[in-house]
């Protein structure tokens, strides 16, 4: 016996036999969440199979070699030290499983349907298997398994009917109301409708269009049936606020809080819990709300991809080259320009363009010389030697978006409030920080940290040298 089994036993030895232990669904919060009064939504969760106890000595001999279940007779038996698999690998195995059921089926139906005569001409299985992946590569290995589960039963039927599948649409309407009547849930006979949209939809099966626009059948499949109900009720708004409550209690156990948290995570986020477990990464960020101040949680779950879907969606994005086509059209046609447009047909536009306006800056420079001297002379001495009306009068002719921008040169750009729309950027509204008041009084200080950080500077001998030869400078 190894030291953990000896500790083990010991403690087991020790532990009282009274203490009955409980799920955690039997105990604190979750007792009574599921313990509500008959007036509240009320919880129907099935009990787990118990553990046969039956020891091998009492059992049939002559069933004991048909039946490969083990029987758990101990804690090892139940527990294990880690996962089998990972969930990468278990993606996998089940992608593979569920092109395999698909490919079996697919094979069974009639050579006349597009897809099925695609697939003998694929020399082996793996290169079959191959083109169903391609097929099937945004699909999970959940959905593809649903679908073609619901599919093989309505196959069934139309084989006990000696009809061909897709079969006509009194046989699906007939197979829906048989279902309905032995008591199948609304869901299966759903399911059985969604498979076949799958199959007309996603492997371009247009034959069983007949029967997935059929009015009648699409109503037996959503109405209720009088099956048994095995799914359980959503959850109403004080479920939520209870998980609310549990999640902000940091005195409650903290599973409760886990759990609760991750109920929430998945009903703002839409996901399932099968989502949920294959998460890498959870981060966390805190932010201010538009209310009252208010402070938020915002959480970001990270859901890993497989490395062929990670590949498949970088394809889809486009080579970085492609990134031109979000530049302006007059951008993009002069970088076409130079590189497609003959040399000399380049510089003939050039000569025309420049010749054409140095006329006209000509003809501007006394109108030029009236708005300069109309100008506050900080602007005036800002602006000197730039020609204003022509720059706008060239922005008019090019028809550029924002030629109003010659104005704001002229009257000076607004610290403060909201940006105008220019129509040449594209719109990212940002709230601003700080209101015009509140940035007033913080100005002072602003203005001297931004003072005090160009005269802290020393003058070394690249400064000295770029200050004389600045023209201005002395």
């Amino acid at each position: 016996m190894s030291s953990f089994d000896g500790v083990f036993q010991r403690a087991l030895a020790c532990s009282s036999v009274t203490n009955e232990l409980k799920l955690p669904r039997e105990k604190g919060f979750w007792k009574k969440f599921f313990d509500q009064d008959a007036s509240q939504q009320k919880y129907s969760i099935p009990m787990p199979p118990l553990l046969d106890s039956v020891s091998s000595t009492d059992r049939d001999p002559k069933r004991q070699k048909f039946e490969q279940k083990a029987i758990a007779e101990t804690w090892r038996h139940c527990v294990k030290a880690d996962a089998e698999l990972s969930w990468t690998d278990k993606r996998e195995a089940d992608f593979q499983s569920a092109l395999k059921r698909w490919l079996q089926t697919l094979l069974e139906m009639p050579k006349t349907f597009k897809v099925v005569e695609l697939l003998p001409q694929q020399s082996t299985v793996e290169r079959q298997l191959r083109m169903l992946r391609d097929l099937f590569w945004k699909k999970s290995p959940q959905t593809l398994k649903k679908s073609v589960h619901s599919l093989l039963r309505f196959m069934a039927f139309l084989n006990e009917s000696l009809e061909p599948f897709p079969g006509t649409e009194p046989l699906l309407y007939e197979f829906l109301q048989n279902e309905k009547d032995s008591g199948s849930p609304t869901s299966r006979l759903q399911s059985v409708m969604q498979a076949l949209s799958f199959l007309e939809h996603v492997l371009d099966v247009e034959e069983v269009s007949t029967l997935t626009r059929s009015k009648r059948c699409m109503g037996a499949s959503s109405k209720l049936s009088n099956g048994p109900t095995r799914q359980a009720d959503p959850f109403l708004v004080e479920h939520v606020v209870a998980f609310h409550g549990v999640l902000a209690d940091w005195d409650s156990d903290p599973w409760d809080r886990f759990f609760a948290g991750s109920l929430l995570a998945m009903i703002y986020s839409r996901s399932r819990w099968n989502d949920l477990q294959q998460a890498e990464a959870v981060l966390s960020r805190i932010m201010e709300t538009n209310q009252d101040h208010a402070v938020c949680e915002i959480i970001h779950v990270g859901i890993p991809r497989a490395p062929e879907d990670f590949l498949r969606a970088a394809v889809s994005k486009g080579h970085p080259r492609n990134l031109i086509a979000r530049v302006p059209e007059a951008v993009r046609e002069a970088i076409e320009n130079l590189l497609h447009q003959p040399l000399r047909v380049r510089l003939k536009k050039r000569t025309q363009f420049f010749k054409k306006w140095l006329k006209r800056s000509l003809e501007l420079r006394s109108q030029e010389e009236e708005l300069r001297e109309q100008m506050p002379p900080h602007l005036r001495r800002v602006l000197k030697g730039k020609r204003l009306l022509l720059w706008e009068e060239i922005l008019v002719d090019l028809k550029y978006k924002d030629a109003g921008i010659i104005d704001d040169v002229i009257k000076g750009f607004s610290l403060t409030g909201w940006a105008p729309k220019t129509g040449v950027f594209e719109p990212w509204v940002r709230k601003p920080e700080y209101s015009i008041e509140h940035l007033l009084k913080l100005s002072p200080a602003l203005n001297a940290a931004v003072t005090g950080s160009l005269t802290s500077a020393t003058e070394v001998e690249r400064d000295q040298f770029v200050w004389g030869r600045n023209p201005e400078g002395g």
